[in-house]
This record gives C-alpha cells, sequence and structure tokens, in this order.
C-alpha cells in the first residue's frame, strides 16, 4: 500500500491511499534452481523455483503449480501454490541412473517450464 499526503497551508490534510494488486498470472519462467548436479540417488541441494508474473511483471500469489520429473526421481511436493511474491518450487531427489532428468512445472493456461538436471 502507498500512500501520498497533500498540504495546503489553511485547508485539511489530504491523504491519498492506493492499494496495488497482480493482474491474471501472464508468465511462467525460472527463478532458481536450474542446471545442477548431484550424485544419482541424492537430493539437488537447491529447490527448483519458478516465478509467475502478470503481464507488467508483477508476482502472482496464490497460483496453483503441478510439478513433475522423468528419470525415476521422486519430488517433495507434486503440487505447490505460489507465495506472496509470486514463487513456488520443489525439490528433486535424482533418480537411480546418471544422466539428464528433468522437472516440469505447469500452471493451468500457461506454457511449461522444464529444469534440466544431472545425475552423475
Amino acid at each position: 500500500m502507498d500512500s501520498v499526503t497533500a498540504f495546503v497551508s489553511g485547508l485539511p490534510t489530504v491523504i491519498f491511499v492506493d492499494t496495488v494488486r497482480a493482474a491474471a498470472a501472464a508468465k511462467v519462467e525460472t527463478a532458481g534452481g536450474d542446471g545442477q548436479s548431484a550424485h544419482a540417488g541424492t537430493a539437488l541441494a537447491a529447490p527448483c523455483v519458478i516465478l509467475v508474473s502478470d503481464a507488467y511483471g508483477n508476482g502472482v500469489a496464490g497460483v496453483t503449480v503441478v510439478w513433475a520429473t522423468n528419470g525415476g526421481g521422486s519430488l517433495s511436493a507434486a503440487t505447490s501454490v505460489t507465495d506472496a511474491a509470486g514463487h513456488a518450487g520443489t525439490t528433486l531427489t535424482l533418480g537411480p541412473a546418471a544422466g539428464v532428468q528433468n522437472v516440469t512445472a505447469t500452471v493451468a493456461g500457461l506454457a511449461p517450464v522444464t529444469f534440466t538436471e544431472a545425475a552423475n
């Protein structure tokens, strides 16, 4: 919430207050955790995190994210909800085989985002 106060000599003070709210979700992008590597069968050091934003770049809170992975790994959460800043995340425990493993974040109505991780 922002406010502006106006002072004019001899008149009462006027305070203008506004509240900014994000518009509808328009974009999903990675915000951290892409391109990691670790030993097969272990959890990655950092979570895979996305940012859901509106057309003006404001984070959008309360958006449900569906997470999926391949390569036999597991996720700390199959779904999550964006926080007040528009972020949501999950942690990948890599599958047992070495190689590339992906995590995909899907938000209804928007293009999915894929994280590329490596098990060694």
